[in-house]
């Protein structure tokens, strides 16, 4: 992000921290990953997944998501071993609009799934993300090359799909309809944190449609 330098966790923290005492508030930055939480009063929380127990919080007056919120957002993705961090912009798990900001750093594996029950729609903010839709059994179905150009994908609800970010500092805003549900994940996809995740992030970014993720398929 221009205008800013790269800090270190513990510098971040600090940043966070600072920020926090300026504006009266007495929350957190923890995380063994990089991502800032906030305290439920707070009107913006980070976190890592909304799956994983990130913080949710309330805000009953407008709010404007800008540089104070998105250049720590952008840090704590960089500083993350998942290389992802979120900003949730939802109330809680029963709101009937999800939504929230996503950083992404090129590494950043997004295992394959689908929402069974939900319709999802990503836009672009910064940077350049490739959506990539997959049939049941990993084979490329569709290559949605993101970019501000072209910011809005829509995925309908029973659509197996990932991305891959494509530039540093990528940003996009997820939208999907409520009460929050787990996704349901590709049994043929590695799992998070396994050594071929990493391997389906670098085929991702160049996989040609009708290719077939074969790590684990026979």
């Amino acid at each position: 992000m221009p205008g800013h330098t790269k800090r270190s966790r513990a510098e971040l923290i600090r940043h966070v921290r600072a920020a926090l005492a300026t504006s009266g508030y007495q929350g957190k930055a923890n995380g063994d990953d990089g991502a800032v939480r906030l305290p439920k009063t707070r009107a913006l929380s980070y976190g890592r997944e909304v799956e994983q127990g990130a913080s949710m919080t309330q805000s009953k007056t407008p709010q404007l998501v800008g540089s104070e919120q998105l250049a720590p957002l952008l840090e704590a993705a960089t500083a993350s071993t998942r290389k992802r961090s979120h900003l949730l912009l939802h109330a809680d798990q029963q709101d009937q609009v999800q939504r929230l900001l996503i950083a992404l750093e090129p590494e950043s594996y997004v295992r394959p799934h689908v929402h069974g029950e939900q319709w999802e729609m990503i836009v672009l903010l910064r940077g350049r993300f490739d959506f990539l839709i997959f049939d049941p059994q990993a084979e490329l179905l569709q290559r949605l090359a993101m970019s501000i150009a072209s910011p809005v994908v829509q995925i309908p609800r029973g659509t197996w799909h990932s991305g891959v970010a494509l530039a540093p500092e990528t940003l996009v805003l997820e939208i999907k309809p409520g009460p929050y549900r787990s996704n349901e994940f590709a049994p043929w996809a590695p799992e998070e944190g396994e050594p071929t995740s990493g391997a389906f992030v670098h085929w991702a970014a160049g996989a040609r449609v009708g290719s077939k993720w074969r790590s684990q398929v026979t």
